[in-house]
């Protein structure tokens, strides 16, 4: 098929366009929405010490205007939803909204550059590792050296997904049998959420809870905590 013809073609521009227009919505959003925690927990703090309410004033008035902005990329979230459909492949992943995929989708370029899995979970440093020390090796850690953001933006919706996927409860209490602490847990369900991002994008494909995940079984990896010799991820 000629480049820039039929249907492949077309999914194609359209992917690289809503990673592209990702690129700008996903950082700012999370920028500000790390502001307004900030801003939150300096309001907090004022009210309860005794501080001219002029300060208080101020910060109100900051707050609002995170509120402001945040409402409009929220707009443009749903305006860029409508331009990249594809986007909606992966907020059908229980746990996964909207500026949480648009984040994924920015900070990857589309899975432009991705080749694999393994190769993903690096990039956002959710790759496990063992440290070793002479002849001595130490528990597995996620490296940590990968993309902070995309670390980031995956925490709460592997929280949430913990809430309401079936899937991934029984995927968290399998590790957990294993691994006292649940944050290796926390951090195998970010990096499978991650990977499940990758596939239905480059599949073209929404999320599906009754697809075949048995190969999946076999790579159940989880670092190691504090209180299962010396996580430190």
């Amino acid at each position: 098929m000629p480049v820039g013809s039929g249907a492949g073609s077309a999914c194609l521009v359209a992917a690289h366009a809503g990673a592209a227009a990702a690129a700008g919505t996903g950082p700012r959003a999370a920028g500000l929405t790390k502001q307004g925690a900030q801003l939150k927990a300096r309001v907090h703090a004022y009210q309860h010490s005794y501080q001219p309410s002029r300060t208080l004033t101020r910060l109100a008035a900051q707050q609002q205007l995170v509120l402001t902005q945040l409402a409009a990329l929220d707009q443009d979230a749903a305006t860029l939803l409508a331009a990249a459909p594809k986007l909606a492949q992966l907020t059908s992943i229980p746990g996964i909204g909207l500026m949480t995929a648009i984040i994924v989708v920015a900070e990857t370029s589309g899975f432009a550059l991705v080749e694999n899995e393994r190769q993903l979970a690096s990039y956002a440093g959710l790759n496990v590792v063992q440290r070793q020390s002479g002849l001595l090796a130490r528990a597995t850690r996620i490296s940590k050296r990968g993309n902070t953001r995309l670390r980031t933006a995956l925490y709460l919706p592997a929280l949430s997904s913990l809430r309401h996927n079936p899937r991934q409860i029984a995927f968290y209490a399998r590790l957990r049998t294993r691994h006292p602490s649940g944050k290796p847990g926390v951090i195998a369900v970010m990096r499978k959420l991650l990977v499940l991002c990758y596939s239905l994008w480059k599949n073209d494909q929404a999320y599906n809870p009754d697809y075949p995940t048995a190969h999946q079984s076999r790579h159940e990896i989880a670092p190691a905590t504090e209180g299962s010799r010396g996580y430190t991820g």
